[in-house]
């Protein structure tokens, strides 16, 4: 009898979890930059001017029951223009670049079209997958002229036995991860900072 009450309480406890909102512990710490393409460019300097999130819905996703359906919201824990930004920043100075607020350049305006998961459930496993989109216009900061206004995106995806924060996190970082990595290989993006 002891056991039956014992399951009975371990299935509301997950039950629970399954309606309880969650907020991602994400940051730019594990994500790796790479040198690419925009390091052969003169060694340039950048000032963002803006960062914004533009997307319509603000959350992440959603935590899905069993059936697929929706039972509780994912956000963030800091703005993910945020993340994106400082992603972006990891790129430059990987590829040679700097950060300087002080001196002429090229500023730069991110403008984060998407950035959320969703999740695919499985006979036996839990397809997450990330997608992350975002706007770049870089600007003379002398003239204002615009050099580049391209939108970059990123993805990732994968399985695990069950959906859980870490997959949702290690999944959205990482689509982070290859939108930045298609900066840094864009040879728009280099020839657009060698016109400065």
């Amino acid at each position: 009898m002891k056991k039956l009450y014992l399951i009975i309480a371990l299935a509301l406890s997950v039950s629970a979890c399954a309606f309880t909102d969650a907020q991602l512990p994400l940051s730019t710490q594990n994500i790796n930059t790479k040198s690419g393409v925009v390091s052969e460019a003169s060694p340039t300097s950048f000032k963002i001017v803006q960062k914004i999130d533009s997307r319509a819905n603000k959350l992440l996703g959603y935590k899905r029951n069993g059936f697929g359906a929706k039972t509780a919201d994912v956000t963030s824990d800091i703005p993910v223009e945020n993340i994106v930004s400082d992603a972006f920043v990891k790129m430059l100075e990987t590829n040679g670049h700097s950060i300087d607020n002080n001196a002429p350049g090229i500023n730069v305006e991110l403008d984060v079209k998407r950035f959320e998961f969703d999740q695919q459930i499985n006979f036996l496993t839990v397809e997450t997958m990330g997608f992350v989109e975002t706007n770049v216009k870089l600007k003379d900061s002398k003239t204002s002229e615009i050099l580049l206004d391209k939108t970059y995106k990123g993805s990732n995806n994968r399985e695990a036995m069950a959906a859980y924060l870490e997959a949702w996190t290690e999944t959205l970082s990482a689509a982070v991860e290859d939108m930045i990595e298609k900066i840094s290989l864009s040879v728009e993006f280099k020839d657009a900072i060698s016109k400065n």
